[in-house]
């Protein structure tokens, strides 16, 4: 991977609803500014216009990705309500391409793989995929229903990635409400250690987190967000 001065940025999905349907994209960057973050991480939300997508410049927009229905798998009302059909979500995936040629491509042909157990499990995968991964801090360790995991050694597979150069952009990622509160409490947590040793590839680092935490004042919130993670990988 390509070193660099990481950039900070933020999900849409974490900025849901204010990054949905139209003008979607434009609300999300502008407050994406106003919380001092660099740019957004795109998914092929409903309601996005070509228009949305060409209001923006590969400057705006550090990633983008494709929608997470797999082949498969059942989709959620939520799924449903995010995504449309799945033409219309890989058509918004098709324009994001051209229009943000110098973006990193997650989960689209000839684009980096995120680590999570609905793209597949064992460390192979992640190991040798080409041109590198997406990692995850909160997918690298989810379980499925049926109890399986990526890998059952979350540490010794980051330093594998880290040795082999394979990681292009990271998630600061957890859906476990009590260890968010302690990180942002400077206390130590695996979500903390995964994000310090996984920005050793000096990737760019997209906040993903649960919408619902940031409702009543995104910018304030990610402005405090950005600060710790900031701190974190100096």
């Amino acid at each position: 991977m390509e070193h660099h001065t990481p950039r900070i940025g933020v999900s849409v999905v974490t900025l849901f609803p204010l990054s949905y349907h139209f003008g979607g994209p434009s609300r999300a960057l502008s407050l994406a500014h106003k919380a001092g973050l660099e740019g957004i991480q795109l998914v092929p939300f409903t309601g996005w216009r070509r228009k949305d997508l060409a209001a923006l410049s590969s400057n705006d927009v550090i990633s983008y990705e494709s929608d997470w229905r797999t082949e498969g798998r059942p989709s959620n009302m939520w799924d449903k309500v995010l995504f449309s059909s799945r033409k219309s979500a890989l058509r918004k995936v098709e324009e994001s391409q051209k229009f943000f040629p110098d973006s990193i491509a997650v989960d689209v042909p000839h684009g980096l793989i995120e680590i999570s157990p609905v793209n597949g499990v064992g460390e192979d995968l992640y190991l040798k995929h080409f041109p590198g991964v997406v990692f995850d801090t909160w997918h690298v360790r989810e379980a499925e229903k049926d109890g399986t995991r990526v890998t059952d050694d979350v540490d010794g597979f980051l330093t594998r990635l880290l040795g082999r150069e394979q990681i292009g952009l990271i998630h600061f990622q957890t859906r476990d409400e009590e260890e968010f509160d302690r990180f942002m409490k400077g206390e130590r947590t695996k979500l903390e250690q995964l994000l310090v040793r996984s920005a050793e590839s000096r990737a760019d680092i997209i906040i993903e987190l649960v919408p619902s935490w940031l409702w009543l004042h995104p910018v304030s919130m990610l402005e405090k967000i950005k600060e710790r993670v900031s701190n974190c990988v100096r």
